[in-house]
């Protein structure tokens, strides 16, 4: 599939649909086969997502009215054209014929014309720039919160918020990350071991998780070494019944299966969609938990009854400190929340 056509119908999907980025990118990148693309098509929406606010303004001189909702595809369209232009720097030739050849597959035929004019114009401005706003890309409201607790430090959490989370690696036994840290290193990709934790590695660029060595057949997979923190406090012994709420994507209960293959784990999440990601992963790590989709508090919809030996609840929150890694929180957050 087209990059920038994925791209897309996934911007798409979480500004105006609602989904979670994680899950409708994955989605999408399984119709792409070239890794180049796959890696153009996440700059694109990553970097749109964290400027959208700033690259809508970016585009309002070069509109004579604003773009009607029922066609909020065309916007993202011209966002994603303006980033590329703007930030990622690519020839206006390219970005200007793909930007054009995208409408039809989304069913806006009769905007080529339209998308053609306003990139041209645009293109050509010596004006052209990514324009700056108060709230820096965020929900006015949290924009607002964020100036009220931390008044100090307000412009560097934005500034961090914008800037790109490195990748994170926990390497499953028996394989040692020394060991998987050279295999990397063989194919010339920049990592390096994390300074906390014995098991983390840190990628220092940009590549397809996929592709990574030993990735298919689980030997390694991503986790956040904060994450990989909470799963060693549980301290399980062989033979214990351990439960992991609010499971999905499964990265805890895959690295709790790790600390011994002797215990009975059961996971629960009460998304069906999040459930079926988490399953794919499982799979993928050959790891032996029953799961459940339910929500929690329904017990009769999932426990037995059992005592717990362990149970490790990484509950739901506003997830605000992890913007950079999930930008689509920018969006989906609500102040009620």
């Amino acid at each position: 599939m087209n990059p920038r056509l994925a791209a897309t119908y996934v911007l798409y999907d979480v500004i105006v649909t609602g989904r979670s980025l994680s899950l409708t990118l994955n989605e999408q990148l399984a119709n792409i086969d070239n890794p180049a693309d796959k890696g153009l098509c996440q700059e694109i929406i990553y970097g749109t997502l964290r400027h959208y606010a700033s690259l809508q303004q970016s585009l309002r001189p070069w509109l004579k009215k604003p773009i009607p909702a029922k066609n909020k595809a065309l916007e993202i369209i011209l966002c994603t054209a303006l980033y590329q232009l703007i930030v990622l720097k690519l020839p206006n030739y390219a970005v200007i014929n793909e930007s054009v050849a995208i409408v039809k597959p989304i069913g806006f035929a009769w905007a080529g014309g339209f998308i053609n004019a306003v990139l041209r114009a645009a293109s050509r401005s010596k004006q052209l720039a990514l324009k700056s706003n108060k709230d820096h890309d965020h929900p006015p409201w949290l924009a607002t919160c964020i100036k009220a607790a931390y008044p100090k430090h307000a412009e560097a959490i934005f500034a961090a918020n914008h800037h790109p989370a490195r990748v994170m690696l926990r390497v499953r036994p028996p394989l040692s990350r020394d060991d998987y840290l050279q295999q990397l290193h063989a194919q010339n990709i920049a990592a390096e071991a994390h300074i906390d934790n014995k098991d983390a590695i840190v990628l220092n660029q940009s590549v397809n998780i996929a592709t990574l060595p030993g990735f298919a057949d689980g030997q390694v997979t991503v986790q956040d070494a904060n994450a990989q923190l909470a799963t060693n406090l549980l301290a399980v012994k062989p033979a214990m019944r351990v439960l992991d709420a609010c499971a999905a994507p499964g990265g805890k209960t895959a690295h709790i299966f790790d600390k011994d293959h002797d215990l009975q784990i059961i996971a629960v999440d009460e998304s069906a969609e999040r459930v079926a990601t988490m399953q794919n992963t499982l799979t993928r790590l050959q790891v032996q938990a029953e799961v459940k989709t339910a929500k929690l508090e329904n017990l009769a919809d999932w426990y037995d009854g059992a005592a717990f030996d362990r149970i490790l609840l990484d509950a739901p929150c506003s997830a605000t400190g992890v913007i950079r890694k999930h930008p689509d929180i920018l969006f989906h957050r609500r102040a009620a929340d």
